[in-house]
């Protein structure tokens, strides 16, 4: 092999070496938490109003809230931000409103 040969075989090796971690930085970022705080409003996946929330609790899987002098509970994992707003996949039908 010639200095050239090498020098070319290890430029290449240095680019694999570059472009690997340039590759693992597209992947696509792990979903951030949705924050959940007492007496934030609580909409439905139609976009009506189902009230404020009432216990927000990092310990349990579901959210409360009152609604009609009723307390409802709404699964944490179908709640997400939505531009500001907290938003349920479910609607009011679902949670027998």
């Amino acid at each position: 092999m010639t200095i050239k040969t090498i020098a070319l075989l290890l430029s290449a090796a240095a680019s694999v070496a570059i472009s690997v971690p340039a590759a693992a930085q597209t992947e696509a970022a792990p979903a951030q938490a949705v924050v959940i705080k007492k007496n934030m409003t609580l909409t439905d996946a139609e976009g009506r109003r189902l009230g404020k929330i009432f216990e927000a609790d990092s310990g349990k899987d579901y959210v409360t809230f009152l609604s009609q002098m009723k307390i409802y509970r709404v699964p944490v994992q179908t709640i997400s931000n939505v531009d500001g707003h907290l938003v349920t996949s479910l609607t009011k039908a679902a949670l027998g409103l």
